[in-house]
Order: structure tokens, then sequence, then C-alpha cells
């Protein structure tokens, strides 16, 4: 957790499963979960996780970003695997990642706090990604030009 909230995601807990039960990660928000969502994306494939890592609950209050058991059991250590590898690159680049959402969504973020209120998960997912996208792609014309 001290990993996401150094890269500007604010999130409530966090629970290993003692190798009982399903890992998650409970976000405050979900313009939270959603800006993780949106840089978890980009580095999955460079992972190598031994979970199948999903978000659960997306129009509750709270929102879960669980791990899917293969097994009937669940491996504590390959837990911990996983998130050791999602802790580093989000400890890592937290700096930047911080940077990155403040230049998307503006430095007075709370200031929309009326439209996001008002939007769903699904509204808010799109408009989030679309805002993402569009930083992007200005970021590589920038350095095309």
């Amino acid at each position: 957790m001290k990993a996401l909230s150094a890269a500007g995601i604010v999130t409530i807990m966090s629970c290993d499963g003692h190798g009982k039960g399903r890992p998650c990660i409970t976000f405050c928000g979900k313009q939270n979960a959603i800006w993780f969502c949106i840089l978890f994306n980009e580095i999955k494939d460079n992972l190598k996780l031994n979970y199948e890592w999903y978000f659960h609950d997306v129009d509750g209050l709270d929102i879960h970003f669980v791990a899917r058991r293969r097994q009937n059991e669940w491996n504590l250590e390959k837990v911990l695997e996983d998130t050791m590898q999602m802790a580093e690159y989000f400890l890592k680049e937290a700096e930047k990642l911080s940077k990155l959402k403040k230049d998307i969504f503006g430095r007075k973020y709370k200031s929309t706090r009326r439209l996001v209120h008002q939007m769903d998960y699904a509204q808010m997912n799109k408009w989030m990604r679309t805002k993402y996208k569009n930083y992007i792609r200005s970021q590589v014309e920038v350095k095309i030009h």
C-alpha cells in the first residue's frame, strides 16, 4: 500500500489472505481504482504473475483488486511474489506516476469532485481512459515534432 500511496493512489486496506483466503487491495473511491487499473494494464504483460488479478465489486463503494485462485489452495509465497512485483514498479515509478496523474487530470483534481461523484464506474472508467490516451497521444506527437 505504501508503494501505491507514493504513486498517488489511495487505498483503504490490503490483505495477503494469510494463505487461507483471497488476497485483495481495496481502493478509496472509483477514481483511485480506475487509475490503478489503467497503470496496471500498461505493465501486467511485463510481470510474471502467479495469479490472475482482477477488479471485484466495481459498482460498490469500495472496489477490490483481487487474485483468482488457480488450484484448491492459496500459496502465500506466490501471492507475496505477485504483490512485490507490483509494489516494486509503483515504488520505483512513484514520482513519475504521481506527476502523470496531475498532468492528465490537473493539479486541482479534487475540483472535478462533483463530476466524479455523478459518474458511475463505467462512465468514469471511459472518461479517465480517454483522458489518459489523449495525454499519451499528445506526448508522442510532441516528441515527433
